[in-house]
């Protein structure tokens, strides 16, 4: 089960025996893609002294395979299951790193 809390403090809350908002959605098979690459610069790790230089993109397809919808659709505090967004969710992201 995935669950998101809702709150910077639900964690906090719930480990204090104390109330705490929280999203789930319904049991649920998972499936993902991902296609990503390294892209080091020479332009720049040649000029740099110590260590190198990465770019990594990446694209992400997660879907769901049996029919739920839990993806793009956030719950309310009176009905915390999500069930009416999405089948699939596309995620775009980069990251840069410098190893030394």
């Amino acid at each position: 089960m995935i669950t998101e809390y809702s709150s910077f403090n639900s964690l906090t809350q719930a480990l204090s025996n104390q109330p705490f908002p929280y999203y789930n959605a319904l049991p649920t098979t998972y499936g993902e893609l991902t296609v990503g690459v390294s892209y080091r610069p020479e332009f720049v790790n040649k000029r740099l002294s110590l260590g190198g230089f990465t770019i990594r993109p990446e694209i992400r397809l997660d879907k769901s395979l049996n029919g739920t919808h839990p993806f793009n659709q956030a719950g309310t505090v009176q009905n915390p299951t999500v069930n009416n967004g999405t089948n699939n969710m596309l995620w775009f992201s980069c990251d840069a790193t410098w190893s030394f």
